[in-house]
């Protein structure tokens, strides 16, 4: 599973009526450690998606373009699995038995609807390192 293909799965369930550049944010906001639109000390955004336009979001979402090493590298020191899990966690045990049924469909089979938040942050923190998750 490659990043669009995760992005659309939760949209559909979590979208919650954000446009789709709002809700890449969104989700990488809740990966990363601390405040996202802080910079570090070398002035850098603690989470460089957000400096990105709305176009090269859509490419992302869309799957026209891949998730940017450039981003995902800057994420990977700063990766918080945990964070993304209480994300996902916020969601009704009916949207998040749903997000298990489109990953179950999509070739994740070790999801269930009790590991759901747990399962999202490992395929997200796969796509993150590796650019994909494979089961």
């Amino acid at each position: 599973m490659i990043f669009s293909d995760f992005a659309k799965v939760l949209y559909h369930h979590c979208g919650d009526g954000k446009n789709r550049t709002d809700f890449i944010d969104t989700l990488t906001n809740k990966i990363v450690d601390g405040r996202p639109g802080a910079s570090n000390a070398d002035g850098q955004r603690i989470n460089p998606m957000m400096d990105k336009g709305p176009r090269a979001k859509q490419k992302y979402f869309r799957g026209d373009s891949p998730f940017p090493d450039s981003v995902a590298s800057v994420i990977r020191g700063r990766i918080s699995p945990y964070k993304f899990e209480e994300y996902i966690r916020e969601f009704s045990d009916g949207a998040q038995n749903n997000i298990a049924n489109d990953l179950k469909a999509k070739g994740v089979h070790s999801v269930n609807k009790m590991n759901v938040p747990e399962k999202c942050a490992e395929i997200f923190q796969a796509i993150l390192l590796y650019d994909k998750y494979e089961e």
